[in-house]
């Protein structure tokens, strides 16, 4: 991540994205400590930067809000995976939901 501060403006790389969901990448043995949580703490850290635009690492260049969209669907993402597992399902009822 890269900022002009003078110019407001926030480079993110694959920290945001635009136009897709966010990919938690988990490959062992070299990628396992990604943490969902600790991306949640990332966004909020750099929404506080106030950047007036946010050049994200695919698709549009879009303002501070960017910022906000990706931590509240990471929250969003966070949440529905608790309270996912807090219910575990059947492997059949999974298979008939596939298509």
């Amino acid at each position: 991540m890269i900022t002009v501060p003078d110019a407001g403006v926030m480079f993110t790389g694959d920290l945001v994205e635009t136009g897709q969901f966010a990919i938690f990448p988990w490959f062992p043995p070299h990628d396992t400590d990604v943490s969902g949580t600790r991306w949640i703490a990332v966004m909020e850290r750099l929404a506080a930067q106030s950047p007036r635009v946010v050049v994200p690492g695919h698709n549009d260049i879009d303002g501070p809000q960017l910022l906000s969209d990706i931590h509240d669907y990471l929250e969003l993402l966070r949440d529905e995976t608790w309270r996912r597992l807090a219910r575990p399902c059947h492997h059949r009822w999974v298979r008939e939901l596939s298509p």
